[in-house]
């Protein structure tokens, strides 16, 4: 398993929102302080870009969200790696 992530860290005057013409998955964060956005696609160079717009969060607070990325991603990949299996035995479940 090889993961690739880009998070983007940028005051909220400053983010430019979310990426246009794609879907989208956004959420606020810390009482609204801090958004995170991703489409969860790897784009050309195989990364899975993540945009962080915050509002006064201290660094520390920062360093804690983008661990919480990479502990989202990383879930994600491994459930993605078990989606065949599943496939495979719920097939065979229900005959």
């Amino acid at each position: 398993l090889a993961a690739r992530i880009a998070i983007a860290v940028t005051p909220i005057a400053e983010s430019g929102g979310a990426p246009e013409g794609r879907d989208v998955c956004s959420s606020a964060v810390m009482a609204g302080r801090a958004r995170i956005s991703t489409d969860f696609r790897a784009d050309a160079h195989g990364f899975v870009r993540f945009a962080l717009a915050h509002d006064d969060v201290s660094p520390d607070q920062l360093g804690v969200l983008c661990q919480r990325i990479l502990e989202i991603e990383t879930y994600r990949m491994f459930a993605l790696m078990s989606l065949p299996l599943a496939r495979q035995t719920g097939t065979m479940v229900q005959q």
